[in-house]
């Protein structure tokens, strides 16, 4: 079975969710997912991030106003 990993962004505003990338290995989504949260202003040292599950959120307390989660879903390639 081939597989590819998406990582994906939700977002306040739904303009701004979407695919950031879709990489063939997990590794390189987790890279790409740490490129994207170093870049990120709305992470801090709060927030939430766990990179063998693929998944970070920049504010645990979750403000509806502003706030950016990450995603890794792995997937078949069809």
């Amino acid at each position: 079975m081939n597989m590819v990993y998406v990582l994906y962004e939700e977002r306040e505003s739904s303009q701004l969710c979407g695919v950031r990338c879709v990489c063939d290995t997990w590794d390189s989504a987790v890279a790409h997912m740490k490129l994207l949260i170093q870049n990120n202003h709305l992470y801090s040292d709060f927030s939430e991030i766990n990179f063998e599950a693929g998944y970070s959120e920049s504010d645990p307390t979750y403000s509806e106003n502003s706030y950016s989660n990450y995603y890794i879903k792995q997937m078949e390639k069809m």
